[in-house]
């Protein structure tokens, strides 16, 4: 299975937040362009919107269905998936630029986004499901109102076991 997509909105901060050096030890965010008397330096936010976020999904699914008993059947899924995308780490359903997310590149380079191609945040390269379901014995003796109460009931669970999340090194 496969799927690709294009023009993914992005938000994106056209003033982020650097680090600047006091001393050896201390470092204060500052945006590039703070006003004088801004003393926090996150007021002078500039967001904008650009859908030039691209995306691509391919993966191997496999699975089984078996039918233990008459009143048990088991199910396994197995899927083996890549996810890639151009996305700033952490903005997928983010709908505002928080401070001090932002793209490899400041944003005032060409092609900005060009160091940012890799796994996306929802990237899980192996993800095994077990699940079962179960019917409940039906009571065909006594009385019809405990039947109507007790009989036609199910119990069902579902186990899901994934590898990790990517790792995005800043």
């Amino acid at each position: 299975m496969g799927s690709q997509s294009f023009h993914q909105i992005n938000p994106t901060d056209i003033n982020p937040v650097y680090n600047r050096t006091l001393s050896s030890t201390q470092l204060v965010g500052k945006r590039v362009y703070a006003s004088a008397n801004d003393a926090q330096n996150y007021t002078n936010q500039i967001a904008t919107t650009d859908t030039g976020g691209i995306a691509s999904y391919h993966s191997l699914q496999a699975s089984l269905q078996k039918q233990v008993s008459t009143s048990l059947t088991a199910f396994v899924n197995y899927t083996w998936s890549k996810a890639l995308d151009n996305n700033v780490f952490g903005a997928q359903g983010v709908t505002a630029v928080t401070p001090g997310n932002g793209y490899v590149l400041p944003v005032y380079e060409q092609d900005y986004k060009r160091l940012d191609r890799g796994p996306s945040d929802y990237d899980h390269r192996n993800v095994l499901t077990v699940s079962y379901v179960y019917v409940t014995p039906k009571l065909t003796r006594g009385n019809a109102l405990v039947r109507y109460a007790v009989n036609g009931w199910q119990t069902n669970s579902i186990y899901a076991i994934r590898s990790g999340n990517p790792l995005t090194i800043a």
